[in-house]
């Protein structure tokens, strides 16, 4: 499936991350990719990326697909809401 790769050339975690965009990750505690999350947030810290990382508590994988149920949800798309949409209105003009 790597064709012949070694599994580090094919991991975000360990590729050249500069110049990536802004980058927003939203994680549960309870995540089975919770450390590779972190460790992926501060990858692109490192490399100059401006990077937010939450981590909800309790929370498994893909928790915000329950938005509009949970208050624990809500609040996750919330947070992406607001985090995304001054980045979007600096690069994308309004067409009238």
């Amino acid at each position: 499936m790597l064709d012949g790769l070694d599994a580090r050339e094919a991991s975000p975690l360990f590729a050249d991350l500069t110049g990536m965009p802004p980058t927003y990750l939203q994680v549960g505690e309870h995540e089975a990719l919770l450390d590779d999350s972190v460790r992926f947030a501060e990858a692109l810290k490192a490399a100059g990326v401006e990077t937010r990382i939450d981590i909800f508590p309790e929370m498994l994988h893909s928790f915000q697909m329950m938005a509009g149920f949970a208050p624990e949800d809500d609040d996750a798309i919330t947070r992406f809401a607001g985090w995304v949409r001054p980045r979007l209105a600096q690069r994308v003009p309004l067409e009238r």
